[in-house]
């Protein structure tokens, strides 16, 4: 997690009946990939109040300035851009795609309703791969629909649709994601798609209301590796004895 050390020790030299709320938030970025359980981080990218622009600082914008500063130079990388439900919206699949990058995005049915609407009613094409973990054998399923709208507009991007479901050997859903992104999906590389979309939670914080938000790289169309851009934000931190008010 990134934090700010001298803000922690002005903090601590506070009086005790005295309280300072501190809050940090960032966009630091993380190498990933699927199969290995080691992250690398990158440049980070704060979420803090900018001179002369009335509107607040936010993950979006935060996003799209992490983009302008370090996507050109990881374009040659060809990389994929991983996140979660908020980053699947126009303008920052666009930002990726001017960055010279591609993404992959989760992509839920509520927030996501015009391409529910298209999959609603269609024979979608399938795959099914039974996967040995120990003893035991999970089954896979994968579905995948081409060439549906972002949004309801008439500029709005064309994205393909990936969708992973993972049962346990009892036939009980264990995992269910889908993706929306702007790299072909087949039959042969549909797998592989949702493996990198799920490689972000490696780094994955386990307490806390942080989000994560990655970045793969693919070498002739097969994603090898990546980086991950995660948010955090710290809590307010209250001396002993006080109570913070509530709000």
């Amino acid at each position: 997690m990134l934090f700010d050390p001298a803000a922690k020790q002005r903090q601590d030299r506070i009086p005790p009946h005295h309280s300072l709320p501190l809050r940090r938030r960032g966009l630091g970025a993380t190498l990933v990939a699927p199969g290995h359980n080691q992250v690398v981080p990158l440049e980070p990218e704060f979420i803090v109040p900018r001179d002369g622009v009335e509107k607040p600082d936010c993950e979006s914008r935060a996003v799209r300035r992490w983009l302008a500063t370090h996507g050109l130079r990881h374009a040659r990388l060809r990389p994929v851009y991983l996140g979660d439900e908020l980053f699947s919206n126009q303008p920052i699949c666009e930002a990726v795609l001017a960055a010279g990058g591609h993404f992959l995005f989760t992509c839920k049915s509520t927030t996501h309703p015009l391409i529910q609407e298209y999959l609603t009613g269609v024979p979608l094409p399938s795959r099914t791969v039974k996967v040995k973990r120990g003893r035991e054998t999970f089954t896979h399923r994968f579905r995948w629909m081409t060439g549906v709208p972002l949004r309801d507009s008439k500029d709005a991007l064309t994205v393909n649709w990936l969708e992973i479901e993972i049962r346990n050997p009892a036939g009980k859903v264990t995992y269910h994601n889908s993706f929306v992104t702007d790299l072909p999906v087949r039959r042969d590389n549909v797998e592989e798609l949702a493996a990198c979309g799920r490689a972000r939670w490696k780094a994955c914080p386990r307490e806390g209301g942080d989000r994560e938000r990655d970045v793969q790289h693919p070498q002739d169309q097969r994603v090898s590796f990546g980086a991950q851009l995660r948010t955090w934000q710290a809590a307010p931190r209250v001396s002993p004895g006080h109570t913070q008010p509530a709000g």
